[in-house]
């Protein structure tokens, strides 16, 4: 993994060092640290130095000097052979500096001291290298000489091919951001037809979900389920309970409290071929992921397919019992509704919940699955066997020729409560 210093101020870069120490990750974590973000120098960031940051979680880490190739090839070398052979992260911070602006846009004399700046410019990367190949007998000066003009040359012919370029037309840029390709990974529903909600025994939301959760793992090895408490304490409202000892601990994962990483880790699993499940324990800390959903539904908006985002994310919404402060009662759905690329859903019932996660674990988008903490112990009929119920589409749930209401989820029981009372109060017809 490559980065530069200014990301190492960020609480995801701790986070995700945390994760590769606590599991021991084969990663190699390599630092450019050429001394500035932006225009804010590192040392005006930070008081440590950032492997430094690394040792703090047990992770092996080394500084070289970044402007020597020979140098960091041969650190480079030593480090990822140590993560090969011990199944270990390895960091590796390489000592630099940025002459030119981080932005290409910024003036850069308003923050970089000349007489530093020429100190680094001396100690060139490519003039240290040049120095040390003729050292080393391996190229003359004319041998390298003519190795620049032909790189120079082939510079000069790209660089005039992407001028000629002509530029997209309308059709072509449509094409490119339209949302037409997500058939292309939705994985087939099975030939069944739509059961009655009647049909079938009584079972609670919760258990109708960890129903859904646990059938549709068992068809697909690729399910992987993590979060906070999912695995040994069974998840809230136990909707994960008994995964662990059916499907291990590879496939249902506890981690630290960490939203933050939570979606960028499902977008990492889903690229490699795996569908991740994430479960957010309040609905309100998805704003700490926001970015990284927006990324999720920006990739699969305009990337036409090229990589999957096919990630679902478990949200407990809403307030009612067991709601420790005002901020943990939180029902964000508005807050996604314009996210290019993000589909949301709702379940009102145990019978829609099971049908729509299943859906939306077959499906090629990034879905925040929004579950109701005051539906989770209602309980009504649900089919025992397979079946699934069309995502983005709504269902009358009462016919009415007087009033519509449209409602979701939790505020659905309400909603129809309140139809009741419209009939027997004012003789209205609710739809």
């Amino acid at each position: 993994i490559f980065f530069g210093d200014g990301a190492s101020t960020r609480s995801t870069f701790y986070g995700a060092l945390n994760l590769s120490s606590l599991w021991d990750l084969p990663i190699f974590w390599v630092c450019e640290n050429n001394k500035y973000s932006l225009a804010t120098r590192y040392d005006r960031s930070s008081r440590t130095g950032i492997a430094e940051k690394a040792r703090a979680f047990g992770i092996r880490a080394e500084e070289v000097d970044g402007n020597d190739a020979v140098k960091i090839f041969l650190k480079a070398e030593e480090l990822i052979r140590y993560v090969r052979q011990n199944r270990k992260p390895a960091f590796l911070e390489l000592d630099t500096y940025r002459v030119a602006s981080g932005s290409m846009v910024e003036d850069t004399a308003r923050y970089i001291d000349k007489k530093e700046r020429l100190r680094w410019m001396a100690r060139d990367p490519i003039l240290l290298l040049k120095k040390t190949i003729l050292q080393s007998g391996l190229f003359s000066n004319r041998e390298l000489d003519e190795i620049e003009d032909e790189v120079e040359k082939v510079l000069e012919k790209e660089m005039a091919a992407a001028l000629e370029t002509p530029p997209l037309s309308v059709n072509e840029i449509r094409d490119i951001f339209q949302q037409n390709t997500r058939s292309k990974r939705e994985t087939p529903n099975p030939a069944v037809v739509l059961p009655e909600a009647s049909d079938g025994d009584k079972i609670t939301m919760a258990e109708a979900l960890r129903q859904a959760l646990g059938e549709e793992m068992e068809k697909n090895e690729q399910i992987v389920v993590f979060g906070e408490d999912v695995g040994f304490y069974g998840g809230r409202k136990g909707v994960t309970d008994g995964l662990l000892r059916r499907f291990g601990g590879r496939r249902v994962i506890d981690t630290p409290i960490n939203e933050e990483l939570f979606v960028a880790i499902a977008i990492g699993l889903a690229q490699a071929g795996f569908r991740p499940v994430a479960e957010f324990a309040h609905a309100s800390f998805l704003t700490l992921a926001a970015s990284d959903i927006h990324r999720a539904g920006f990739w699969e908006a305009v990337n036409h397919a090229k990589f999957s985002t096919s990630i679902v994310i478990r949200a407990v919404s809403g307030g009612g019992y067991e709601v420790y402060g005002e901020e943990l009662a939180l029902s964000p759905v508005s807050a996604f509704l314009n996210w290019k690329g993000v589909r949301m859903v709702a379940p009102s019932n145990a019978f829609q919940a099971k049908g729509l996660l299943k859906s939306a674990l077959r499906s090629g988008s990034p879905i925040i699955f929004f579950e109701h903490r005051m539906l989770y112990k209602t309980a009504c009929p649900v089919p025992s066997g397979d079946y699934v119920l069309p995502l983005e589409k709504g269902v009358v749930e009462r016919a009415g020729k007087d009033v519509s209401i449209l409602a979701y989820g939790y505020l659905t029981k309400l909603a129809l409560e309140a139809a009741d009372v419209l009939a027997e109060e004012g003789g209205l017809q609710a739809e």
